[in-house]
């Protein structure tokens, strides 16, 4: 939900391609990213998938594949997760990424600077291969809440069957009364006459505080560590009476912020590779965006 939710505000309503000109909207570069992005789904689905991928690892690694029978261009994601692909760097400049290196199907693939497009999320600015997700700091806490949610499940489960009994003189008394109670298959509802002393037992609510205000403070850290606001987290109460809607969205917008910046890079940067790579598949010549 966390991840869904910001990749929801990093991305909005998907890509849009702009010109300063509106002019430049009939030259041949643009119209042939027009049909790049339709190729690809960049007007629909995945630009939230991707989005939410790096959410999850904090980098993206996209792979551009030329298809001369469409005179078309593919982009298709590269896991981190999945192949532990390794980014160099050229001449020492950690700005300046020379080649992707990772392994599929047991062969060794390495991708030269114009084939693929990288962008890192999070980590240190000079750190190429060393990132964690924003949303990894709070991986443990995530995992607590859960676990929180469970235990308090299973104490109000106690809670609401209380164990009926019956407090006989001898134990003579105790055996019959029991045999006589499986015999009607007596219930809590069902009359009954007897010298036995009725009363209701279980177990103590000492730890039922405890856990919920455990649950309020996980939510209250996770919210601050990701930018989600707690109403998001399932917890509307929690809200002041002072906060506003419009207040409640800067912070996640606020949040959101560098990552969407940072997008726009991102396919600033896959448009210009594309058409430069395009030269080779079709007709519209080496350009640039």
């Amino acid at each position: 939900n966390i991840i869904d939710i910001r990749s929801a505000f990093i991305m909005g309503q998907g890509l849009k391609l702009s010109v300063e000109n509106e002019a430049d909207k009939k030259s041949r570069e643009y119209q042939y990213l027009e049909e790049f992005v339709k190729f690809n789904n960049l007007n629909e689905e995945l630009p939230q998938d991707l989005a939410k991928e790096a959410e999850v690892e904090g980098r993206c690694l996209v792979r551009l594949i030329p298809d001369p029978e469409k005179k078309q261009i593919a982009i298709r994601f590269i896991s981190y997760s999945a192949n532990n692909y390794k980014i160099t760097t050229r001449d020492n400049d950690y700005l300046k990424y020379d080649k992707a290196t990772y392994m599929s199907e047991g062969k060794e693939v390495v991708l030269e600077a114009n084939e693929f497009v990288y962008k890192r999320f999070a980590g240190r600015v000079d750190k190429v291969n060393d990132v964690m997700p924003k949303c990894g700091m709070v991986l443990r806490h995530v995992e607590d809440l859960d676990k929180a949610l469970v235990d308090w499940r299973k104490i109000n489960h106690l809670f609401a069957a209380p164990t009926p009994y019956f407090k006989c003189g001898t134990e003579q008394e105790a055996s019959k009364l029991q045999a006589f109670l499986e015999k009607i298959k007596w219930n809590i509802g069902k009359a009954l006459c007897g010298t036995a002393e009725f009363s209701l037992v279980g177990m103590t609510d000492g730890g039922k505080d405890s856990i919920e205000k455990e649950i309020i403070t996980l939510c209250k850290i996770i919210s601050g560590a990701t930018g989600v606001p707690v109403h998001f987290l399932g917890l509307p109460d929690l809200m002041s009476n002072r906060a506003v809607s419009t207040d409640l969205f800067e912070f996640i917008n606020a949040s959101t912020n560098k990552e969407r910046l940072m997008w726009a890079g991102f396919y600033e940067e896959l448009f210009d590779k594309v058409l430069r790579m395009a030269g080779t598949i079709s007709e519209i010549g080496r350009a640039h965006v």
